[in-house]
């Protein structure tokens, strides 16, 4: 039996980089007119604008989010997975960090730093 392959260690910034863009994604599906591709991110090359990023892409989530209705909540609007769901799930899942329903391919840098076999 093989022993199991550890997990990628990630970083603070690759943390940072990953909550803002995943952010962004599902505001900008449930919010916006565009559907962004993560594999077309520009990611940041330090740390300020990695938070930069992340401060902006949360006030702009959370802007969208208070700008709902009481009917509107329960709107369906277009997730980054394919469906369309109630826009109060979309919030749910970002505030819990639960997975999506559906495996999302990431790009490149998503995987983090690759640990090396011995």
């Amino acid at each position: 039996m093989a022993a199991a392959r550890p997990l990628p260690t990630t970083t603070i910034a690759w943390r940072v980089i990953h909550l803002a863009a995943w952010t962004d994604i599902y505001r900008q599906f449930a919010f916006g007119d565009t559907r962004p591709n993560l594999n077309d991110v520009d990611v940041p090359g330090d740390v300020s604008a990695g938070l930069a990023w992340l401060y902006r892409a949360q006030d702009d989530f959370i802007a969208a989010v208070d700008g709902l209705s009481a009917e509107s909540a329960f709107e369906p609007r277009p997730a980054h997975w394919g469906q369309s769901v109630p826009v109060v799930r979309l919030v749910a899942l970002m505030l819990t960090g639960q997975r999506p329903p559906s495996p999302i391919p990431g790009p490149r840098w998503w995987a983090g730093p690759r640990m090396t076999d011995a």
